[in-house]
C-alpha cells in the first residue's frame, strides 16, 4: 500500500508538470510499462507486504538468488522477467537503501494481527454450497485441496481465511495475479465456509 501511494504521487505530480508543458511533453513516453514494476506487483506482493521486500538489504545477485529460489517454490514468476526485476529490487531494497527503520506497535496492535476478524454478514455459510463456488472461481489456481498450485496460494490455515473483510475485498479487488471477482456476500460466506472446512 506505501509504494502504491508512492506511485500515485509520483504520477500526479508528473500530471502536474506535464500540464506546464503539454506541448513538449509525449504522453506515449510517459505511459510506458515498467515490466519489472509489474511483476514486482503481480510475482511479489501475493506473498509479501512492502515492509517484507523494504527490510532486505541485497545485491542484484543476491535478489537473483532469492527470486529463483521462490520460483522454485511456486511463485508464479516469469524466468524471463528475473533479471529486471532483480536489478528493480536491488535499486529499491540493495545495499545502498539506507538502515531499514521497523514500524513500531504497542502490544495490543500486534496481538490484533493476529486475532481473527469479525465474520459480520459474511458468517454462517453453508459449505457445500460454497464447494460449487469455489471449484468454479477458486480451484484452477488453489487447487481441490486448497493447498494452492502453479498460480495459487495455499489457502488452507491462511490467516486472511479467518479475517472475512480481508477475504472479501482480495475475491471482489483481486490481489497480484489474482483477478476480481463478483460476489455477493451469500457467494462470499458459502465460499469462506468451504474454506475455512478444508483439511
Amino acid at each position: 500500500m506505501k509504494l502504491r501511494a508512492l506511485l500515485l504521487a509520483g504520477a500526479l505530480a508528473a500530471l502536474g508538470c506535464a500540464a506546464d508543458h503539454r506541448k513538449t511533453t509525449t504522453p506515449a513516453a510517459a505511459a510506458a510499462p515498467d515490466p519489472a514494476l509489474e511483476a514486482l506487483h503481480a510475482d511479489c506482493r501475493g506473498c509479501h507486504t512492502d515492509e517484507v521486500l523494504s527490510q532486505q538489504r541485497l545485491t542484484e545477485a543476491q535478489w537473483t538468488k532469492v527470486l529463483e529460489k521462490m520460483h522454485r517454490w511456486g511463485a508464479p514468476l516469469e524466468e524471463t522477467d528475473t533479471p529486471a526485476l532483480a536489478s528493480r529490487l536491488a535499486s529499491s531494497y540493495g545495499r545502498g537503501a539506507g538502515p531499514f527503520v521497523p514500524q513500531s506497535l504497542s502490544a495490543d496492535a500486534a496481538t490484533a494481527l493476529f486475532e481473527p476478524g469479525r465474520d459480520g454478514a459474511l458468517g454462517r455459510g453453508d459449505a457445500t454450497r460454497g464447494r460449487v463456488l469455489y471449484a468454479e472461481r477458486c480451484e484452477p489456481c488453489h487447487a481441490a485441496d486448497g493447498h494452492g498450485g502453479p498460480l495459487g496460494l495455499n489457502l488452507v490455515r491462511a490467516r486472511v481465511v479467518d479475517r472475512a473483510p480481508d477475504f472479501a475485498a482480495i475475491v471482489r479487488d483481486g490481489s497480484g495475479r489474482m483477478p476480481a471477482f463478483e460476489a455477493t456476500d451469500a457467494e462470499l460466506a458459502d465460499m469462506l465456509a468451504y474454506v475455512r472446512a478444508l483439511p
